[in-house]
Formats: structure tokens, sequence, C-alpha cells
């Protein structure tokens, strides 16, 4: 009994590592985009002027 509340615990445990690492992960890529868009955007709208 001791032993499968303890693997329960790990298998929460490692359920809510995974889901913390994946948002991490989806921070990580997302913000270079976010950056990567408005800097085109201000760019993009800098140079086309006659749209």
């Amino acid at each position: 009994m001791r032993s499968e509340q303890h693997e329960a615990l790990i298998r929460m445990g490692t359920h809510r590592f995974v889901r913390n690492m994946l948002r991490s992960m989806t921070v990580v890529l997302t913000i270079p985009f976010v950056i990567f868009f408005s800097v085109w955007g201000s760019l993009e709208g800098k140079y086309t002027t006659d749209w």
C-alpha cells in the first residue's frame, strides 16, 4: 500500500514537472516569435507607407 502511494506521488510529481516544463518551453518559444513579429511589423510599417 505504501509503495502504491509512493508510486502515485511520483507519478503526480512527474506529471506536474512535465506540465511546468511544457509551459516554460512554450514561453521560451513564444517570446522570440513575439519580439520578431513586433520588430518586423514596425520595420514593415516604416518602409511600406503607401498601403
